[in-house]
Order: C-alpha cells, then sequence, then structure tokens
C-alpha cells in the first residue's frame, strides 16, 4: 500500500510539472515578444496602406464578427480590401483579421500591444491626456468615430493635446494607417489606457567594446558599432579619458568606417564597415577610467558600450594637448546596458599590445577633443574587456558524448594557471539562447533534450586583481542527443 501512494505521489508532481511546462509554452506562442520590440518594428510588420485581413481559403464557410474560422492570420495582412467585414465573404474573398475576441480598430491595437508589451489594454490603468506616451491606446467618441464602437488606435507620439496614431479600419476596411494625428479636443469623450512603459520609436545604437589599452601619451580603443536606424551610415564615437560623460573627463571624438566582416556576418545585411580602431593623444597619465559611447542616429538613445581602467605612461617628450576644434554634446541620456558582441570574432589583432613599459615614439594618430560634456549620465558598468597580457589560452575539448538516457558529459584539456573554466551550449549554431555554466575542473555532466543537435564551446578564465580575465573560446563542437 506504501508504495502505490509513493508511485501516485510521485507520478502526479510529474504531470503538475509538465501542465506548467505546457502552460509557458502556450503563454510564450501566444505572443511574448522581446523587449528589442520597436513601433518601427511594428510599422515594418504591419506596412502603411495594407489590409489588416487575411484570404479566405475553401472551408472557410463565413466570417462572421466573432467567428473569423480557421483563416485567421492576425500576424499577417493583405493589399486588398476587406469583402464584408460582418457577412459571408465567400470562397477566395477577403475578411478581417481577428486578435483577443476582436477584430478591426480593437484588434489591431490589440496585436500591437501584445506584440510591444506581452499584455492588452484590457490589463492597464487609465492616464489623462497630459501623461500619454508612446504605446498606449486611445478610444474615442465623436468626430469621424463609428458612432455605435468609437474607434481604437495606438498612441505613436504626442504634442500637447494632438496624437500621432497607429491604426487599422480608419476611412476604409481595416487599411493600416501610421501618421495621423488627432486632437483630443475635436472629439466628444475618449479613454487613455497607460501602457506598462513608454515604447521606443527606433533603435539603439548596437555595439561592443573590444579593446582599450594603455599606451605611452595616448591610448587606443578598437571595437564596432552600428545603428539599425541606418545601417549605411557611419555613427559617431564618444570616448572620455578620466572618467564617465559629464564628470570633467577628456572627450574625444571618432567614428564607425573600418572593415570589420565579422560584424555582417553576426548581423547579416548591416554591411561590413562598422568597426573602430583608434589611436588618442592625451596628456594624462597614470591609472585612468576610459568610458566609450555609440551616440544614437535619429529616435532612440544613446548606448555605454564599456568602460575600463589603462595605465597611461608620460610620453618621452613632452608634447602639449590637443586642441579641441568642436564640442559635440550627445542630446540624449546614454542607456548604461552594453550590447552583445558578435559570435564570430574578428581576426584583426590591436595595432598595440600593452606591455609594462610600451615602445618610445609610438605613432599616434589625431583625434578631435570635446569639451567637457555636462548632459549625460552614465552608470559604470562591469568590466568584461579582456586583458591580453594575462588571459588564458585556447581551451581545447577532448570528447563530448552522449548516452542513451539523454545525458551529456564534455571533457576538455586543462590550460596552464587557468582558475575556472565556461562552459556554453545551444541549440542554436550562433549561440542563441544559450545557456552557461562555470566549472573549476575539466569535465561537466549534463541532462539534456533527446534527439536535439547542441552546439558546445568552452573557454578557461583566470582571476586577476579580483576580475575574470576570459580566454578564447574553444572549438564548436556538435552533438546530437541520442533517444
Amino acid at each position: 500500500m506504501n508504495r502505490r501512494i509513493y508511485l501516485i505521489k510521485r507520478y502526479s508532481i510529474r504531470i503538475l510539472c509538465l501542465t506548467v511546462f505546457c502552460l509557458a509554452c502556450i503563454v510564450t506562442a501566444n505572443g511574448k515578444v522581446s523587449k528589442a520590440a520597436t513601433i518601427m518594428d511594428m510599422q515594418n510588420k504591419f506596412p502603411n496602406g495594407a489590409y489588416w485581413n487575411h484570404v479566405v481559403q475553401s472551408g472557410h464557410g463565413y466570417s462572421g464578427y466573432y467567428h473569423v474560422g480557421p483563416c485567421n492570420n492576425p500576424d499577417g495582412y493583405t493589399w486588398s480590401p476587406c469583402n464584408t467585414h460582418t457577412a459571408n465573404a465567400g470562397i477566395g474573398g477577403y475578411d478581417c483579421n481577428e486578435f483577443g475576441g476582436a477584430i478591426q480598430c480593437c484588434g489591431f491595437v490589440k496585436k500591437l500591444a501584445s506584440d510591444l508589451y506581452g499584455s492588452t489594454h484590457t490589463s492597464w490603468g487609465q492616464t489623462a491626456i497630459g501623461n500619454a506616451k508612446t504605446g498606449d491606446v486611445i478610444h474615442y467618441y465623436g468626430g469621424d468615430a463609428d458612432a455605435t464602437n468609437g474607434h481604437w488606435a495606438m498612441i505613436i507620439g504626442r504634442s500637447g493635446n494632438v496624437l500621432t496614431l497607429g491604426e487599422c479600419n480608419y476611412g476604409s476596411r481595416c487599411k493600416i494607417n501610421w501618421g495621423r494625428t488627432l486632437n483630443v479636443g475635436s472629439v466628444s469623450r475618449y479613454i487613455i489606457y497607460s501602457a506598462p512603459w513608454e515604447a521606443t520609436y527606433g533603435y539603439n545604437p548596437q555595439g561592443c567594446l573590444d579593446v582599450v589599452n594603455g599606451g605611452q601619451g595616448n591610448i587606443q580603443v578598437r571595437g564596432w558599432a552600428f545603428d539599425k536606424d541606418n545601417v549605411n551610415t557611419a555613427i559617431k564615437i564618444h570616448v572620455y579619458i578620466g572618467g564617465s560623460a559629464g564628470s570633467g573627463a577628456e572627450g574625444y571624438e571618432i567614428s564607425t568606417g573600418t572593415l570589420r566582416e565579422d560584424v555582417n556576418a553576426a548581423y547579416p545585411g548591416v554591411g561590413n564597415n562598422h568597426g573602430f580602431d583608434k589611436v588618442i593623444a592625451t596628456n594624462r597619465v597614470g591609472e585612468q577610467q576610459v568610458y566609450v559611447y555609440a551616440i544614437n542616429i535619429g529616435s532612440g538613445g544613446n548606448v555605454l558600450l564599456g568602460n575600463k581602467t589603462v595605465t597611461i605612461y608620460p610620453p618621452a617628450t613632452p608634447t602639449p594637448a590637443p586642441t579641441p576644434t568642436l564640442t559635440p554634446a550627445p542630446t540624449m541620456k546614454p542607456i548604461v546596458k552594453p550590447t552583445i558582441r558578435p559570435t564570430v570574432r574578428t581576426t584583426a589583432k590591436p595595432t598595440i599590445k600593452p606591455t609594462t613599459k610600451p615602445a618610445v615614439n609610438q605613432t599616434v594618430k589625431s583625434a578631435s577633443k570635446i569639451q567637457n560634456d555636462k548632459n549625460i549620465t552614465a552608470k559604470s558598468t562591469q568590466d568584461t574587456y579582456r586583458n591580453e597580457v594575462s588571459a588564458p589560452g585556447i581551451t581545447k575539448v577532448m570528447s563530448c558524448k552522449s548516452d542513451k538516457h539523454g545525458k551529456v558529459c564534455i571533457k576538455w584539456y586543462k590550460v596552464a594557471s587557468a582558475n575556472g573554466y565556461q562552459i556554453q551550449y545551444s541549440t542554436k549554431k550562433n549561440f542563441i539562447r544559450k545557456k552557461t555554466k562555470v566549472v573549476y575542473g575539466s569535465k561537466l555532466k549534463l541532462k539534456l533534450k533527446s534527439n536535439k543537435k547542441y552546439y558546445v564551446r568552452v573557454r578557461a578564465y583566470r582571476k586577476a586583481s579580483g576580475k575574470k580575465v576570459y580566454g578564447k573560446w574553444s572549438k564548436v563542437k556538435k552533438i546530437k542527443i541520442k533517444k
């Protein structure tokens, strides 16, 4: 009897865990999107002038107001207006899409909200016109709205009482429209539903600071950055020596434009010329903090690519400090979180390698100096840059084997002077949605999903001055998990 009770409890727990897992999968499938979604993403997904409807397929029957049938396609659109909104469309005709139990203008704003926030206005609070922001939803009556049901739209901009809208079904059957303006003083009544946060209209820059080296009377910075608002335009890079932006530190402006084929490989279509590699002269000496920012194009904000403390040695022959020639000031606050570096590493070596005493008479490229900038504040971020002097060597994976129970054993050769190892594995070759483990030995056992293909890589790290200095990744190992 006790054994039967034990088995019932055991399998009940398993069923409960599986149910929770399946519910989590359903929530993900129903529109939870990444935080990177922007208004511009929505405009690309649902083009201006298209129609938020679908082609009726054979066997569809009809598409009534609350019966859209199997042909519903809320993530799609056509270029033809609906045959009808409420009656039989006929085989091969067009009819409204549906989302969240609504069609036409209301269903469309629910879809936009779900893609941006993972929720709709039905779970949001209300706000006044003076607090309206990008991403909020308005429902109004009067003016040009439907007399019975009113009209729904998403707010994508505001100037006083004048709103800029994203909507469908205004003036034409389910036609998508971006950019119409509405003065709320011209309508009889309205409700504004407040989104969880203000949606970003455009994109922030993306990039990474690969190298910061101290030299003799100079520093070297190398990395990459681009802005998806305009990937064909070089963006400005602001470098501050002695502190962050706005702290009174020396500021210099450089720009992207050097060849970085690895960036285009990691972000296909953005182009190859988004790198920067510059030696900047300075009269500052000793330990100095260096902060590097990517300056935004269009809407969005500036991004802190990273910061690092370096040692700058006095030059062999004292030279006057560079004379500032311009005073650019970033107009938006930097976003502290640096973006992820590309998974494809550059093969180019830095032009200057840090040593205990850098070489004398080092060639110094010119850079325009910026006056102290009081307009930006930025939080310090964790130093994640590799120290090229003391980084451990490359780890080599010895074996990666799977047994018939889905268990995997990964072994690698130890690296001299390494304090530990970082292991990453993913079902994607570019390690999107990767998982990371840290161990101190030379093997790791994992339980992975059966009949799946995984990619594995390992790198060593060494602790220096309280920080982890990482070596290069091993070659990627591919393994098929047995059933």
